[in-house]
């Protein structure tokens, strides 16, 4: 079988690759100057904190487990191949679900590669007002945070066009 990138949804794995690269660079320049805990305020509500995330998104099933570190990698990974794989059988005309795959995609890897790396992933974005926190979160969450609305936002679309 032949996959044609331009013809299908592979067309957008430059945007995989922008996340990937946007999300590794931040969470490099956290790592070269920070140290844990340590926090830089931005404004009043917001700031950027370097936190070790041993959970799922926004630090839910958090634990230095070692067989859950493994369990997340599996399911990290075997969403982004699963996800691969619909763009590549995905018209170029869907260009909000293929931007949307793509986000998720680029996210997952970008949070595999911490985990692989690491054994954690990275988290800086720090949320708050006085003593309420939004779960502090990183570039790579933000991508599959919104891909995944992409998708609410098409399923939406697609309902109201038929």
């Amino acid at each position: 079988m032949k996959i044609h990138i331009c013809s299908t949804g592979l067309r957008f794995l430059w945007l995989i690759i922008i996340v990937i690269i946007i999300d590794l660079l931040i969470k490099q320049i956290i790592l070269n100057t920070l140290n844990l805990y340590e926090q830089y305020n931005i404004c009043r509500f917001f700031r950027i904190i370097y936190t070790q995330n041993f959970g799922i998104a926004f630090g839910f099933l958090a634990s230095k487990n070692n067989l859950r570190r493994w369990f997340f990698l599996l399911v990290a990974i075997s969403v982004s191949i699963i996800l691969i794989l619909i763009l590549s059988t995905q018209d170029t005309k869907k260009p909000l679900i293929n931007i949307a795959y793509s986000l998720i995609v680029g996210g997952a890897i970008g949070n595999i590669s911490d985990r692989l790396t690491h054994g954690f992933v990275i988290d800086y974005f720090d949320f708050y007002i006085g003593d309420l926190h939004w779960p502090i979160f990183n570039t790579a969450d933000v991508a599959i945070c919104f891909g995944t609305t992409l998708i609410i936002l098409d399923s939406f679309l697609s309902c109201k066009k038929e």
